[in-house]
């Protein structure tokens, strides 16, 4: 059986649908009242109620993973880093994936074209590492990294094959990025994690750990959370998620970071071309981001030429 991701929202739809259903001959339409009759319990037993549905474990293991991933509690509560809170939660999904694809008849895993393009890329590392300058540093990176994110990645492509999930998993990762960067914002309003002559660092060790970190989850999330407020729908859903870009956006611009300076500009100019509705923020963007002088001073030496 073929998978695709969830993007593929037409292709999807078209084959959940199935084959179209043909022309009924006209001599069908004749039949007499026995032949109405016959039709009737058909009809009866089709407007049944489908049974409920188990529970989604898969999914539930991936909502846990991304929420501990970002939101990282045992930063603030010690005690439950002994309870190794991410790897539970994606055993949980692991799990809950490979039984509910068992029992549907299907492989243990899917396997999709991406899927095998990272494979093929992790097959690329194995054959470097022996090479390596660490070979012994470079093979515990592959397992303590690469192969971690493979898992991940596999558990999203299974649990993502719809756009209300999608939906749902973004407005997560835009919620939990909002609520980083407010604490980070309290953290530097009380002189808090402050590295390197002022730059804001991470409130929360992992994958915003410093400032450079902190500032590409940032830009790397913006653009969710700029779709969610300009997106048709509830309103304190938009609220929530303009404030989200608020935040971020003020965080990014006290990291300091260079990179994070390039990738906000490259991500404004994408937006911007791809669509005018857009636009507003992206201004207040770009004002936000210049309006500190510190920060304008270290973007602009990124074209600073040492030595000279």
């Amino acid at each position: 059986m073929r998978e695709r991701l969830t993007f593929n929202v037409g292709t999807r739809a078209r084959a959940a649908r199935g084959p179209r259903t043909p022309a009924r001959p006209a001599a069908a339409l004749g039949r007499g009242a026995s032949g109405a009759r016959a039709a009737a319990p058909a009809v009866r037993r089709s407007a049944r109620p489908a049974p409920a549905q188990a529970t989604d474990w898969a999914w539930r293991g991936l909502i846990g993973f991304t929420a501990v991933l970002f939101l990282r509690p045992q930063d603030q509560v010690p005690p439950l880093g002994m309870l190794h809170l991410a790897e539970l939660f994606a055993i949980v999904g692991l799990g809950g994936m490979i039984v509910a694809r068992v029992t549907r008849g299907l492989s243990a895993a899917p396997f999709t074209p991406e899927i095998g393009g990272l494979l093929a890329f992790g097959a690329a590392m194995l054959v470097g590492i022996p090479f390596s300058f660490w070979p012994g540093g470079s093979a515990k990176e592959f397992i303590d990294v690469y192969l971690k994110v493979l898992v991940i990645v596999v558990l999203m492509i299974h649990c993502l094959d719809r756009p209300e999930r999608l939906d749902q998993f973004t407005s997560l990762i835009v919620v939990c990025s909002g609520f980083v960067a407010v604490r980070s914002l309290f953290d530097y309003s009380r002189g808090v994690h402050l590295v390197e002559d002022g730059r804001l660092g991470g409130a929360v060790g992992g994958i915003f750990g410093n400032p450079n970190d902190l500032a590409l989850n940032m830009v790397v999330f913006l653009p969710f959370a700029l779709a969610a407020a300009f997106k048709p729908g509830s309103t304190p859903k938009r609220l929530v998620a303009a404030f989200c870009t608020l935040v971020m956006v003020a965080t990014l611009v006290l990291t300091r970071s260079r990179g994070g300076f390039l990738g906000l500009g490259a991500m404004l100019v994408l937006l911007v071309m791809g669509s005018e509705m857009v636009g507003g923020v992206t201004n207040v963007s770009v004002l936000l981001a210049f309006l500190t002088a510190r920060y304008f001073h270290t973007g602009g030496s990124v074209t600073e030429v040492r030595g000279l």
